[in-house]
């Protein structure tokens, strides 16, 4: 049979000021068609005073293997200026692993926001990509906003890009 698709998620209820805690589950998903048999996922944050720290875990079945992902990350904000590190691992059972690490810097005023982003990602201890991106934006107001981004990969060219572009929220 083809089996329904479904996935769960809850977010407990706060008991701890500045504590955010979700889990979530997709049993079957995929339906018998092979693709993927079972996901969990579990996530929680922490913030106060401007700090925030977070980490998450994520775990995939399928017939061929299993995926397992963990991660994270700090962050801090203050006067409209914030700094973050995040990192992550993912690990496939007989296959690849991944880890993740990146760096971000931003300052936002009025409608005014740069931010400065690096990642580096290895795949079985080799480097594969180095990533560093600088971009901007300005919110026109009435949900429109004008952004800029520019993207360099040390590792790979072809991933170079500038991007501009316009925004609409409602």
């Amino acid at each position: 049979g083809q089996g329904a698709d479904m996935a769960v998620r809850y977010d407990f209820p706060t008991f701890v000021e500045g504590l955010t805690l979700h889990a979530g589950m997709a049993p079957k998903n995929g339906g018998d068609t092979g693709v993927m048999t079972d996901g969990s996922g579990f996530g929680a944050s922490y913030s106060v005073a401007g700090f925030k720290v977070f980490a998450g875990t994520e775990s995939f079945k399928t017939v061929a293997a299993d995926t397992d992902t963990t991660g994270y990350g700090v962050k801090y904000g203050m006067s409209g200026f914030t700094v973050g590190y995040n990192t992550s691992e993912k690990d496939v059972t007989g296959g690849d692993k991944t880890e993740m690490a990146g760096y971000s810097a931003g300052y936002a005023t009025g409608n005014f926001a740069v931010a400065i982003n690096t990642s580096e990602t290895e795949v079985n201890s080799a480097v594969t990509s180095d990533k560093s991106s600088i971009g901007a934006s300005y919110n026109l107001g009435g949900g429109v906003k004008v952004y800029a981004v520019t993207t360099k990969d040390d590792k790979v060219a072809a991933s170079d890009e500038d991007t501009v572009g316009i925004s609409f929220s409602f």
